[in-house]
Order: C-alpha cells, then structure tokens, then sequence
C-alpha cells in the first residue's frame, strides 16, 4: 500500500508488549532519526497479531507522541505474522502493467485467502537465468481487516497513514539505507515479544522471509512459571537476569 514520500516521517511499530516510535527526516544529505521513544503496553494486549483494545492501544501512541514532542501527523507501520503472505512465484515475462493486470488471478492459485480479503502487491524481480522467457515475482498478500485495524489506531491517535509496509522488507530497507550491500546475503531479525521476523537478502533481492512464531513472552512466562512471580516482576527479572547469580533452570535457557 504506497501513498506520497513525505520529507519527515513518524515510523509506528505496534508490538505485542510495547508501542516504538521514531521521526526520521530525509533531506540531500540523507535520513536523519529526530525522535525515539517507547511505552509498554498491558500483558496481553495483541494476541496472535489480534488486537483487543484498539482504544487503549491509541490512547498509549497518543499520549508517547505528546511526551516526544512529535508534531509531524504523517506515519508509516508495518504488519507481519498471520496477516501477511510472502511468496516469490514465477511467471511468463510480462510488463509491470501487464502483471497489474493479472496479478488477482495469478495470487488466486498460491495465496491461501480470499482474495477480495487482502491486498495485493508485486515486485518483477527480473527473467530467471536458465529460463529467459520466465521471471521471478515476489507477491505480497496483507490482510484488509489487520490493515485497517492498525490504519484505524494510527488515525485516532492523531496521525495520516502515508506507508503500510511488511515488517521483513522494513529491515531490509532500513540496512539498505545505511550500508552498502556486497557479494554474501545479510540476515537481518527482528525479536520480538511473540515473532521472530526473518529476511534473507542479497542485492538481487529476498532470498528467504519468514515469521517465525517465538520470541521473548516465552521466556518470560517460564520465568513467572518456575519464580511465582507476576507477569511484571517476570519480564524485570528476565532483562537483569546474571546467570553468574543465578544459573539458569534446565528449562529456561538463554538462546
């Protein structure tokens, strides 16, 4: 989902245990980061990529957007998870016009969702090299009701959504921004609180994205298991832990 390129921005990742926020400006003389902030969320306020409270998720971006300072209103985010399908697929050399033409019934045979339910982009990564009348094409699948959700949320909050993207090109776009790509693939991984969200790439392009559905919630909640403790005092004790103090259980163990 594109819209206008905005000199500043506000990037807004909507996690499952905290709100980040950023500004970055873009001039000649490249991309500069003006704020950062974060706010945790109550336990359990996105479950499975389904938010729960959409007011309460916008009251919080609201209020860290005031305590930041931040007066720009155009917004970009990110959705990843369930609600997203990456595939790259192959196809007879077609124009990008031609694709756009044919792409919903091209993603009718490898998306699993209806497609009047999601929408729908593409990127000609360009001809294969053992089948020159074929090309390689990365689809991209985000779900309508996740996408208006999040849409929702940022408009209440007080901002104008100009860029919905996926979490694992994000990473990319932002490596790419600042430092040269070379011969040997780059991994770049967000962790998250319930999503490890992984992107293979080189400068060909995606070589391999996934979500995988981990992340730091479960260590926390082995922590509260095997301590007694609340949720809370799990997650602090998680972020100081010294396994010189304390050795780790035969069941918690670090990554």
């Amino acid at each position: 989902m594109r819209f206008s390129k905005p000199t500043k921005l506000i990037g807004v990742d909507i996690g499952s245990q905290a709100i980040k926020v950023c500004q970055v400006d873009r001039s000649s003389g490249g991309i500069t980061l003006e704020h950062y902030g974060q706010t945790d969320l109550p336990p359990y306020s996105i479950q499975d990529g389904s938010i729960k409270d959409h007011q309460v998720i916008a009251g919080s971006l609201a209020t860290l957007l005031d305590h930041l300072g931040i007066s720009t209103t155009e917004a970009a985010f990110a959705i990843s998870g369930y609600s997203v399908i990456i595939k790259k697929i192959t196809l007879p050399l077609l124009t990008e016009k031609e694709l756009a033409q044919t792409i919903h019934l091209e993603a009718e045979q490898h998306i699993p969702f209806d497609v009047r339910e999601v929408n729908l982009d593409f990127q000609i990564l360009g001809p294969l090299k053992d089948e020159p009348d074929t090309m390689a094409v990365l689809l991209v699948a985000g779900k309508k009701d996740i996408l208006e959700t999040y849409q929702q949320i940022l408009q209440t909050a007080g901002l104008e959504v100009k860029v919905a993207d996926v979490t694992a090109f994000s990473l990319q776009n932002a490596y790419e921004v600042n430092y040269p790509l070379g011969g040997n693939p780059i991994a770049a991984l967000d962790l998250g609180s319930d999503l490890i969200t992984v992107n293979v790439f080189n400068s060909a392009g995606p070589l391999f994205v996934r979500d995988l559905p981990l992340g730091g919630r479960q260590i926390t909640e082995q922590i509260q298991n095997q301590a007694k403790l609340s949720f809370k005092e799990a997650e602090q004790a998680k972020l100081k832990w010294d396994p010189a103090v304390r050795p780790w259980s035969p069941s918690v163990r670090p990554f």
